[in-house]
């Protein structure tokens, strides 16, 4: 037969941090920074591949969900970077767009 790898082995094998612990319990509260990081890396991802809207919607998610967190000030820097090109571009509506959704979450 062919090499197949057993569930223990494909587990082991994965570098992933473990969903809980060995106790049953959900992650450490650190855990959460690490998956709002993933979350801003997706957005800057989408970004990046010139999917601006899913990229703005997830840095708004960030900032309105997250509001005390470190990710939130990237977050920000990136919508009004996202928005001066809107505004540069000649697609006003778009950054005031953007600019009002920043005042009217207080940011």
């Amino acid at each position: 037969m062919g090499t197949e790898l057993s569930v223990n082995e494909t587990v082991a094998a994965d570098p992933r941090p473990p969903l809980a612990n060995d106790a049953g319990s959900p992650p450490a509260p650190d855990g959460h920074a690490g998956l709002l990081k993933r979350l801003l890396d997706m957005a800057d991802t989408y970004r990046a591949e010139g999917h601006v809207h899913q990229a703005v919607e997830l840095y708004f998610a960030l900032m309105e969900s997250y509001p005390t967190t470190p990710q939130v000030r990237p977050a920000l820097a990136r919508l009004m970077d996202i928005a001066d090109v809107y505004e540069a571009t000649g697609e006003r509506h778009q950054a005031r767009s953007l600019y009002e959704r920043l005042i009217l979450n207080e940011i």
